[in-house]
């Protein structure tokens, strides 16, 4: 199935990877959520900034700093700058 052009995991999209791992007994047992996270730091006025590698993941990220105050760029990992 062909996913959608967003790069964070839905709750059923984390639900289907965890299952790949036995996580329990783990300091991982409980599962996150990136929604959760963000609206947490949200909440304790925590500004996210963002870098983005590939151009398709622009969008998501761009609103993930903007829904958190901060910033979003692109990182060149082939530039000296982005070193």
């Amino acid at each position: 199935m062909a996913r959608s052009h967003r790069f964070y995991n839905t709750y059923d999209d984390t639900e289907v990877n965890r299952k790949a791992v036995n996580w329990s007994g783990t300091k991982y047992a409980k599962p996150t959520y990136y929604h959760d996270e963000l609206k947490k730091m949200i909440e304790n006025e925590v500004t996210v900034h963002s870098l983005y590698v590939r151009k398709s993941a622009r969008h998501s990220f761009e609103d993930i700093a903007g829904r958190a105050g901060g910033e979003c760029h692109a990182l060149d990992i082939n530039s000296q700058a982005g070193a």
